[in-house]
């Protein structure tokens, strides 16, 4: 099930410049024809060619599988069909959020810490259906052994960190590795990670590397 945006400016489509929304949910009648499928058991995988991130919430658990392409350009047909079929290996990582509920926000990484966690001070839940940086593959990883060359460092010192990326399944595949950083006790509101580090590495079976 392919469903999306109509590229376009100033209210000549449902996604693009000018095109702004009051909720994320799907397009039109979309999530109702969604609906009518997902309601026939038949296993979906639902593909979103989209110029935003929509709210899957109500989608996502009846789904076989989600591919997120956004708007992939000339070439995004010949990928898309790469993946489905299981010609490419995708492993790419979501740079941006993808909400739960309609009136969510698509953060990324950079937002405050109650934009992931509403600690009893709303009664609704803002954490994102999946977050930035998420993303599966046709592989599986496992990461092991972190290490940090230092335990502190001052304000402008270095620390290297290294960590062992297994590859524990029977398909050769990527891994975009994400080191993120945190200040707890920051004078002033920080964000409550921020991704500093992305290294992609490839491997076979069984083959680790740091």
């Amino acid at each position: 099930m392919t469903l999306g945006d109509i590229a376009g400016l100033f209210g000549g489509g449902t996604s693009g410049e000018g095109c702004d929304v009051v909720d994320l949910g799907l397009p039109g009648r979309q999530g109702e024809l969604l609906e009518a499928v997902l309601a026939t058991g038949t296993p979906t995988v639902l593909v979103l060619v989209t110029g935003r991130p929509y709210a899957l919430g109500e989608y996502a658990d009846r789904c076989a599988a989600i591919v997120q392409a956004f708007m992939p350009g000339v070439e995004g047909a010949d990928a898309i069909a790469g993946v489905l079929t299981g010609a490419v290996n995708p492993s790419g990582h979501l740079p941006v959020a993808i909400p739960a509920g309609r009136g969510g926000q698509p953060g990324t990484y950079l937002a405050a810490p109650l934009a992931w966690h509403a600690d009893g001070i709303s009664n609704l839940d803002p954490t994102p259906l999946y977050p930035f940086g998420y993303g599966l593959s046709y592989s599986t990883f496992i990461l092991t052994d972190p290490a940090v060359s230092a335990a502190q460092t001052d304000v402008d010192g270095q620390v290297e960190y290294a960590v062992t990326v297994t590859n524990t399944s029977d398909r050769a595949g990527a891994e975009v590795v994400q080191l993120y950083l945190s200040d707890p006790v920051a004078e002033v509101v920080r964000p409550l990670k921020s991704l500093i580090a992305s290294p992609r590495w490839t491997w076979r079976r069984g083959s680790p590397s740091a």
